[in-house]
């Protein structure tokens, strides 16, 4: 009786280290400043690899696919104007000289919205974010481009990418 005991410890411990879940997840965050007087803005960042965290770098070579569970426009702080009309967010290579729209906010109160996080419209590109990951060199670039309702342009958005590589 004692074996078997033993036996099914073991076999449970075994069971609860299983390599049949082969998944990583990872975020990607990234804090837009926007002050400036035109109601047309374009912000963009340059994203590391060595930003996307150890789990990634451990694994980055033996992904074979990314899915993005979720794409978030978080409104971290705002002074002017009162509305967005339009933003979007798009991605690309450091040596792409267009990048590509991966989310779009349209007519956003942005009084109302502070501290708020949304969920961004379209992902119909997040196709290309996840080649991009696959693929990547050094770093890529992330931006947000858009139209306020009014100057000047004083607020803080965070743009937030939940992801899952599996390997």
């Amino acid at each position: 009786m004692k074996k078997l005991s033993i036996l099914f410890i073991v076999l449970l411990f075994a069971g609860g280290c299983s390599e049949d879940d082969k998944t990583i997840d990872f975020e990607i965050s990234s804090l837009f400043q926007v002050e400036q007087s035109t109601r047309m803005f374009s912000v963009e960042r340059e994203i590391s690899k060595a930003s996307l965290g150890d789990d990634f770098a451990d694994r980055e070579e033996d992904l074979t696919k990314i899915d993005i569970r979720k794409l978030t426009f978080k409104l971290e702080s705002w002074a002017d104007p009162s509305g967005l009309e339009l933003c979007e967010v798009k991605i690309g290579r450091v040596s792409d000289s267009m990048l590509t729209t991966i989310g779009v906010i349209e007519e956003l109160d942005l009084e109302s919205y502070v501290g708020g996080g949304q969920a961004l419209m379209d992902m119909e590109n997040e196709d290309y974010l996840e080649e991009l990951l696959l693929d990547l060199d050094d770093s890529f670039l992330l931006a947000i481009e858009g139209e306020a309702s009014g100057v000047p342009l004083d607020f803080t958005v965070r743009i937030i990418a939940d992801i899952v590589g599996e390997y």
